[in-house]
């Protein structure tokens, strides 16, 4: 925090202290492009909110990993592996712009649940860094959906209140995200004793 201390830091006058609420959540809910991105906050926060805490139990259960084993690989692994792609999509987001690379990387994350089936005891190593993929493509998604709403929320008129189209996004994000553990939770308890196989490989619940 303290090397927040030599950032400039020059403050925006308030254009219009009496705005209203119907004004500043009116104009971002008129608005065409913004009510597409709600619908992809709202349709991948809710497809992968949940799937943080069986990817652990999956480790856990299945896999028979250690706790020190899975912090290592789910946590250790993961941040050094964002670490060194996330520079590289903010190259690409600048040269390609925010729909090209979000479109990149969404392509390699959509394998990054169903790779775990490849995860087992015996033999994790293969699963586990094609997995990898999906996680240096995460930093592309987020850069680039984030570049855009920023520039969505920008200045076409002098008096939009910016910070309205963040605050409706964050409240989209929050209801998707809960509705998305009740979902992972119910399916999950209907499928509590389901067995079968893909190609000779375990699945569970």
């Amino acid at each position: 925090i303290l090397l927040f201390r030599d950032i400039p830091d020059h403050r925006r006058q308030q254009r219009n202290p009496r705005v209203s609420p119907r004004i500043l959540f009116g104009e971002p809910l008129h608005n065409r492009d913004f009510l597409h991105y709600l619908g992809y906050t709202a349709t991948i926060t809710f497809g992968i909110a949940f799937n943080a805490q069986f990817v652990w139990l999956y480790f856990f259960d299945v896999a028979r990993m250690s706790n020190s084993q899975a912090n290592l690989l789910l946590v250790t692994v993961s941040l050094l592996v964002t670490l060194f792609s996330t520079p590289l999509w903010g190259r690409a987001v600048d040269r390609f712009g925010c729909r090209t690379t979000a479109l990149a990387a969404g392509f390699c994350i959509i394998h990054g649940s169903a790779v775990f089936i490849f995860v087992q005891r015996e033999n994790w190593i293969w699963g586990y860094a094609i997995s990898l993929i999906s996680t240096a493509a995460w930093p592309g998604l987020e850069l680039a959906s984030q570049t855009l709403l920023l520039r969505m929320s920008g200045t076409r008129r002098a008096d939009r209140q910016n910070s309205a189209y963040i605050a409706i996004n964050s409240f989209v994000a929050a209801i998707a995200g809960t509705l998305s553990g009740l979902f992972g939770g119910a399916f999950a308890r209907i499928l509590r004793d389901w067995n079968g196989s893909f190609f000779g490989w375990p699945l569970t619940y």
